[in-house]
């Protein structure tokens, strides 16, 4: 299989909100550094820039911008409980309204009611349960059981120079494990996490994640210090040349042995771990930093959170082998045929499908034990080469093509949906998409 998947190139959004704590940041590929007000987005990603130094805008050249940090907007007032992804990869949390033969309508808090063409939709996850949160930091430093080198600095653990510093934060069986990793000169770090807790040795159960120039990889130590090959392992990606700051997210499933990688927020590899039949039993986490001797790495925005495995296998599942539509419901059987339409609203919402073995040709479901629902069309597709993604704080991902700044909102034209306008609140991180290729296989 050849993978695909997309890097950070700026980051963290949002907002020229009055409520904004801090200005917009343009850090440059030379490493110097211009704030102020970001106010537009070029169809090519150059960005404008009101310097709070001189007057006038400025027009940064995307070739020119290394990282792009959004002052921090206001709390969203709403969160929604499905997702709805589209054939180009796209995706974004709704509300669904109604589905028929032609189109999928959804709402949004952030952006209104849109109505999908339905040949653009690839699938809806429908009642996406809340994650409990674990754990949410990285905190006060003191609370962190072993310490070399780390400091504590406007809510992220900075380091200079090699250190390690680690602590337990109580992993559950099946847990999300999400943190961000920002870096000067090149990214040069170690993640170990599923580890006992108290002090490391090298003889631990654990996974290990690298992050440097080179690229990233996933392996595990096995008890006596034996490793695995690498479980997942990417080329040199050009977005880790130079500063720059980037998300990264594990998913882990205990009884299935699953890991699902995400960075940035898009799902980049599916990894099944059979190098023992159990996944590491611990609870704690490690982070080095290698050395880079350039500046600063730093640890930011560390969560964890218990995680409903079983939703995220329906979502997983695809379509199917056929070439028809599919339902999975909450016990996990799933039903083909041409799903004609959501019935009804509310709690007697009701999904009809087409199905030659029903009785009557039709099959009825109600909406509410529905977890997925795919829809048959072309295989999804990411965009090729370069483009401008804009992801949102609930994790959806939005590929754009033209787009500005008013006071309350991002405008701009998406290929699928067409005109939006997104209050900021909802925005997340903008930055743009390279798909290097990878050609390591999936796992066995």
């Amino acid at each position: 299989m050849r993978l695909r998947f997309s890097i950070l190139f700026a980051a963290v959004i949002p907002g020229l909100l009055t409520a904004a704590t801090e200005s917009d940041q343009v850090t440059l590929s030379d490493g110097s550094m211009l704030r102020g007000a970001v106010s537009d987005l070029s169809a090519e990603g150059a960005v404008s820039l009101t310097p709070e130094v001189a007057s006038g805008k400025v027009i940064i050249p995307r070739a020119a911008i290394n990282n792009v940090k959004f002052a921090q907007a206001q709390a969203e007032p709403e969160t929604h409980a499905s997702m709805i992804t589209l054939r180009n990869g796209d995706s974004l949390p709704c509300e669904v309204l109604g589905l028929d033969a032609s189109q999928v309508r959804i709402r949004t808090w952030f952006s209104g009611e849109h109505s999908i063409p339905r040949a653009a939709v690839a699938s809806l996850a429908l009642g996406v349960r809340p994650q409990r949160q674990v754990y949410t930091g990285p905190g006060d430093i003191a609370t962190w059981i072993e310490n070399v080198g780390w400091r504590s600095e406007d809510n992220a653990l900075v380091a200079n120079e090699r250190g390690l510093i680690r602590r337990d934060i109580q992993l559950p069986a099946n847990y999300i494990l999400r943190f961000r990793l920002a870096w000067e000169g090149a990214p040069n770090f170690v993640v170990d996490f599923g580890e006992v807790a108290g002090k490391q040795t090298q003889s631990d159960d654990r996974y290990r994640f690298s992050v440097n120039g080179g690229g990233v990889d996933l392996k595990r130590q096995r008890p006596g210090g034996r490793w695995s090959p690498p479980l997942f392992a990417s080329g040199p990606l050009p977005a880790m040349q130079g500063a720059g700051e980037a998300e990264f997210e594990f998913r882990v499933d205990s009884k299935s042995q699953e890991i699902h990688l995400y960075i940035d927020g898009r799902w980049v590899k599916r990894i099944i771990d059979r190098s023992s039949t159990a996944l590491p039993p611990g609870t704690a986490i490690t982070f080095q930093c290698m050395g880079n001797n350039q500046g600063p790495q730093q640890i930011k925005s560390l969560e964890v959170f218990e995680w409903d495995a079983m939703t995220q296998r329906h979502q997983n599942e695809g379509p199917g082998a056929g070439k028809e539509d599919s339902i999975i419901t909450s016990d996990g059987e799933r039903f083909g045929g041409q799903i004609r339409e959501i019935a009804g609203s509310g709690a007697s919402a009701t999904v009809l499908s087409e199905n030659v073995h029903a009785p009557d040709g039709v099959i009825r479901i109600a909406l509410k034990n529905v977890t997925t629902i795919y829809f048959v069309g072309p295989d999804p597709k990411l965009p090729e080469g370069e483009s401008m993604t804009l992801q949102l704080r609930t994790k959806g991902l939005l590929t754009l093509k033209e787009s500005h700044f008013d006071a309350t909102s991002l405008i701009c034209q998406h290929p699928l949906i067409g005109e939006m306008r997104i209050d900021r609140r909802a925005l997340s991180s903008l930055y743009t998409s390279t798909i290097p290729v990878s050609d390591q296989p999936d796992q066995p």
